[in-house]
């Protein structure tokens, strides 16, 4: 199921604009064609606390190793709190994992620096960052903001069969 009524545990519904752009994202991320994009983005799946249903939405991700990282500013992650299985479609194919999130901030200011250092400071918007000023690395101050308004969650990645 798609990414496109509101999510358990979301008072806010994701704007229609979004959501339009969450299954365009989500097509080519199942297509042949997901290559195009499947360095930066990949699709979580997991299952509602409440509702039970199964929710798919792409996010923007790092990995090292058996470890994905991704940022969220929505509500969709509660529920994920205190960690949950979770399967990501990660360049092209489907993986298992455990999901735990944290809104531990220097956790993710950590997350949010390596972040930028890697992509670089015009990819910020990709993990739904606005900077002061794009010509500069955000400030301390500014990290710490941002990471307040935000949760990191670590995926562990199941081992693939051989």
């Amino acid at each position: 199921m798609h990414h496109t009524r509101q999510l358990a545990g979301s008072p806010e519904r994701v704007p229609h604009n979004h959501r339009v752009l969450n299954h365009l994202v989500t097509a080519l991320l199942r297509s042949p064609l997901h290559g195009l994009i499947s360095r930066d983005l990949l699709l979580i799946t997991f299952t509602g606390r409440k509702s039970g249903r199964s929710y798919t939405t792409p996010v923007t991700y790092s990995q090292q190793g058996e470890q994905i990282v991704f940022h969220s500013t929505q509500r969709w992650w509660k529920n994920l709190e205190g960690g949950a299985p979770v399967t990501l479609r990660l360049r092209g194919r489907e993986r298992a994992g455990y999901a735990l999130p944290t809104q531990d901030v220097p956790t993710i200011v950590e997350a949010i620096r390596a972040f930028l250092e890697r992509k670089g400071l015009k990819r910020a918007g990709m993990i739904d960052l606005a900077l002061v000023d794009p010509s500069r690395a955000p400030t301390d101050a500014e990290l710490e903001a941002a990471a307040r308004q935000r949760v990191l969650v670590q995926v562990r990645l199941e081992p693939t069969a051989a």
